[in-house]
């Protein structure tokens, strides 16, 4: 199992890592409220997603569909 890190708010890098090494791997990528939205927008999703500090039970799931466009899926898991 590979673990990266990479700089604050390097999102560009991140996603031409992921594209570059692991098109066609299943991956995880772990982030926070304020990481996430910017990483779903480089990877292509067209609207900003607002995802709340409190929440800690969202799931996107971004299949890409070709080279230009992908499909995101959002779950909301109960964790009471």
């Amino acid at each position: 199992m590979e673990r990266l890190e990479f700089g604050k708010h390097d999102y560009k890098t991140i996603v031409e890592y992921l594209r570059d090494n692991h098109s066609d791997d299943t991956i995880l990528v772990v982030g926070h409220s304020g990481t996430i939205s910017p990483l779903l927008r480089e990877f292509g999703h067209p609207d900003r997603v607002s995802i709340s500090k409190a929440e800690y039970g969202g799931l996107f799931v971004v299949t890409p569909v070709d080279d230009a466009s992908l499909v995101v899926t959002r779950l909301n898991i109960d964790l009471r």
